[in-house]
């Protein structure tokens, strides 16, 4: 069990926090290899702060994407649309 624990140990120290937060927040490609992939996911199943981490960033991510998707919608231009209306209409009964 104590030979487990420290392989475990090991396995945590190959990728740390910051390493973990670097890649996630710059957006950098996951470290090639499959040795180098098992360390980064290892970490990030036995960490919860990591894991908290992601979370957030995940959900900034989504909001981000939610909030960039209904700039584009037409219905968040609705008061400057009636304002056009508005103008058009005026012009025309002049």
């Amino acid at each position: 069990m104590k030979r487990f624990l420290e392989w475990i140990d090991s396995l945590l120290m190959k990728v740390s926090c910051r390493m973990f937060a670097q890649h996630i927040s710059s957006e950098m490609p996951l470290p090639q290899g499959l040795s180098a992939r098992l360390f980064f996911w290892v970490h990030w199943a036995v960490c919860p702060f990591c894991r908290r981490y992601w979370a957030e960033i995940k959900a900034l991510g989504d909001l981000q994407r939610a909030t960039s998707r209904l700039a584009n919608h037409p219905i968040v231009k609705l008061p400057e649309l009636k304002s056009r209306l508005k103008d058009n209409f005026r012009r025309k009964k002049a």
